[in-house]
């Protein structure tokens, strides 16, 4: 079972309501009032405490959670649907230029992979 370590990124479920944040040692709570002490300790992912879960975020978490949407994003149903017409897998080469949050960039780098320019 993977570890919460320092610095990574959690999903907290608290009724109801999913929150992203960092684990970062010594930081009591959010602006949300997400209680977050427990953070600090190595605790596995998936564990409960009161009425707080916390799970490893999913990409789709990341980008519904964790993008900030000034502008529309492209939902990841719509952004899935995207990749498969374009064919990308792993190895492709692409440019994207994009003026907004970036949420369909984060998919498009995790499905070409690792290599110059990826932000995987």
């Amino acid at each position: 079972m993977e570890l919460i370590q320092e610095n990574d990124l959690i999903l907290i479920v608290h009724q109801g309501r999913k929150y992203l944040q960092k684990a970062v040692p010594g930081k009591d709570s959010t602006a949300k009032g997400v209680r977050s002490i427990f953070l600090a300790r190595r605790l596995p992912y998936g564990l409960r405490r009161g009425q707080y879960d916390v799970f490893e975020p999913t990409l789709e978490d990341m980008i519904m959670y964790g993008v900030r949407r000034e502008t529309q994003i492209v939902y990841p149903k719509d952004a899935y649907y995207i990749c498969f017409k374009l064919n990308l897998g792993r190895g492709c080469r692409m440019l994207e230029v994009g003026t907004g949050s970036g949420a369909l960039t984060i998919l498009f780098s995790r499905l070409v992979g690792r290599g110059p320019g990826c932000f995987c």
